[in-house]
């Protein structure tokens, strides 16, 4: 007898990052849905993959043609669309027909989509609807056409094929502000990515250049943080709110405190972010010396230079990103012996990113090291 053939898949179980999950679901052209307490990242997430996201915040108040249009009549009158129910059956919608004499104006974010998208026609555009389950039902059910047939309505506002749906929001259990979702809404999404606050995946979204001389979340923010962990994030209790909260977002703020005030640490303003304690202990951080790509070629440092944690191993590697090709060896050296492989493997595809020729490089000296 013939040998039976598989399925024709192969398993990969190696861990799949929440980055690489986001670029999965938009390069193909899938909704998702990002979970997770205010605070933890869920916007800059989506915008790593695309920087230039279009954004619609559905909080509370939100008009209904501000979500699907309005319908506008020789006049000058204008009516609005929309008049929603929970199960996503609305007046426009359900494909009733405009007013006679009335001509459907579409809302700002579908005029901006529908330009981004035409002008980069093979790169994916998302449309990110921010707070979704922080709005009323009837709000959430203005959504329902453009999530799950790609358009406002059957007749109008159809979204380009190149953009992508995104929805984000707060559970129940990290919001009290919070409605559950309509379960048609929520089960016919392709994915749903729970989040979590993340130090290390923070510290690498961090580390990335935005400007000459200006990452996302500034070194002294990010190596204080990665050594006194317990600060990265703080539950928030509605019932008994405490004056300040520390999470993800709220380090980045700090982080463009400082970057905004010319690398000048004024305690006012940092403690009307983190209070007064850990404002006190961020500045004494702030006078250590931390190690440099030059310590590292000139062999300035000791063993009490290594840090002992993850995160600050981490934080480390992140500050070496600014080694150049030539310096990129030594580097390498330092964080395989003194970091360990897995921080080696997340500084090698920090500091190569998508450059060919950096790729080319350290994939030249892997073969050279027989790796």
């Amino acid at each position: 007898m013939p040998p039976r053939t598989g399925f024709g898949v192969t398993i990969d179980g190696s861990p799949m990052s929440v980055r690489d999950q986001i670029k999965f679901y938009i390069e193909n052209g899938k909704s998702f849905m990002l979970h997770g307490p205010s605070g933890v990242g869920k916007t800059g997430r989506v915008e790593t993959i695309d920087p230039d996201l279009t954004a619609v915040p559905l909080w509370n108040g939100v008009l209904p043609e501000d979500i699907v249009g309005k319908v506008s009549f020789p006049d000058g009158a204008t009516q609005s669309l929309g008049v929603g129910r929970a199960d996503g059956d609305d007046a426009f919608a359900a494909g009733k027909k405009i007013p006679a004499g009335g001509v459907w104006v579409p809302p700002d974010w579908y005029t901006v989509l529908c330009q981004k998208c035409a002008a980069s026609p093979d790169k994916k555009h998302v449309l990110f609807i921010d707070e979704v389950t922080n709005a009323k039902p009837t709000t959430q059910s203005l959504i329902f056409h453009i999530v799950l047939k790609g358009s406002i309505s059957p007749s109008n506002g159809k979204l380009p094929k190149n953009a992508v749906v995104v929805l984000a929001g707060n559970d129940k259990a990290d919001s009290g502000a919070a409605y559950n979702m309509p379960a048609p809404l929520f089960r016919r999404m392709p994915g749903h990515i729970y989040l979590e606050p993340d130090l290390a995946d923070w510290l690498e979204w961090g580390a990335a250049p935005v400007a000459p001389g200006r990452n996302r979340v500034h070194p002294l923010v990010a190596n204080f943080v990665a050594n006194n962990p317990d600060c990265f994030y703080t539950t928030y209790n509605e019932e008994e709110p405490e004056k300040w909260a520390l999470d993800p977002r709220g380090w980045t703020q700090v982080s463009d405190i400082i970057y905004d005030n010319g690398n000048v640490l004024r305690r006012e303003l940092l403690a009307n972010k983190i209070r007064t304690e850990n404002t006190a202990a961020l500045m004494a951080y702030a006078t250590m010396p931390i190690l440099t790509v030059q310590d590292v070629l000139t062999g300035n440092f000791g063993l009490n230079d290594i840090p002992s944690s993850f995160s600050a191993k981490l934080a480390l590697a992140m500050n070496l990103r600014d080694a150049d090709g030539a310096q990129i060896g030594p580097v390498r050296q330092f964080i395989s012996q003194y970091l360990g492989a897995e921080i080696l493997a997340v500084f090698e595809s920090a500091w190569a990113g998508n450059d060919a020729t950096r790729l080319a490089q350290l994939m030249a000296q892997n073969n050279r090291q027989g790796k």
